[in-house]
């Protein structure tokens, strides 16, 4: 692994290995960040009254962030997979454009 500039981080030979499974798995990352943002954010909401769900308000919560990660990831503007994606040498640029 070689780092240029604490930006390029790609293990060597990375380059132009772009494929399915790279696609895959940065899309998967990107997921999870956002389900992990979505958590934080309702964690910051109280739970009393109505929204006190116990344990399973707490797992369809977690249900709920999970696929709403995926959701953002496969349709939204983020970006941050394609970023991933072209810094791990699926398409070089690392810009994170979508298209």
């Amino acid at each position: 692994m070689r780092v240029d500039g604490g930006v390029n981080v790609a293990p060597a030979g990375a380059a132009g290995r772009e494929g399915p499974a790279l696609r895959e798995a940065c899309e998967e990352f990107e997921g999870l960040f956002v389900a992990m943002l979505f958590r934080a954010m309702r964690a910051t909401v109280p739970r009393e009254g109505l929204l006190s769900g116990g344990s399973a308000g707490e797992i369809f919560d977690s249900m709920w962030s999970e696929e709403v990660g995926r959701a953002a990831a496969r349709s939204g503007p983020l970006g941050i997979g394609e970023m991933l994606l072209g810094a791990l040498g699926g398409r070089g640029d690392g810009q994170g454009s979508r298209g």
